[in-house]
């Protein structure tokens, strides 16, 4: 009797953990279903970047590259600003701009990507030509 009740014992222990697996299997498929969903979704947008990628012009890059030791324009400022954004980078508190009634770029930090972006900017240069 006792090898039975261990068999049993073991048979549920077997099918608690078939049914854990199965829920965590389960979950994996839903959210398998969701990203692909929103990957799909996304691809639109890919698409028209990918599209706006091709349309710049080693010119337009060279716009860009900004020299570090004087503060671009303030539309300059702003676009680093959002590319900080999309990138997750860190950006300066957020001031008033008295001169302009709307908040101050954080052109500092992204002076210290500016590295970064001339060494892109050397990239797409190339590729573009």
């Amino acid at each position: 009797m006792a090898k039975a009740e261990a068999v049993e014992l073991v048979r549920r222990g077997v099918r608690q953990l078939k049914d854990r697996a199965q829920l965590i299997v389960d979950n994996i498929e839903v959210n398998k279903s969701e990203v692909t969903s929103q990957l799909d979704s996304a691809r639109p947008t890919c698409d028209q970047v990918g599209w706006a990628l091709s349309t710049i012009d080693p010119g337009d890059v060279d716009r860009l590259c900004v020299d570090t030791r004087q503060p671009p324009q303030p539309l300059v400022a702003r676009v680093m600003d959002c590319v900080m954004i999309v990138f997750q980078r860190p950006l300066n508190a957020v001031e008033i701009d008295d001169d302009r009634r709307c908040i101050k770029p954080s052109w500092n930090e992204s002076a210290k990507v500016s590295d970064i972006w001339s060494t892109v900017g050397d990239s797409v240069s190339g590729v573009l030509q």
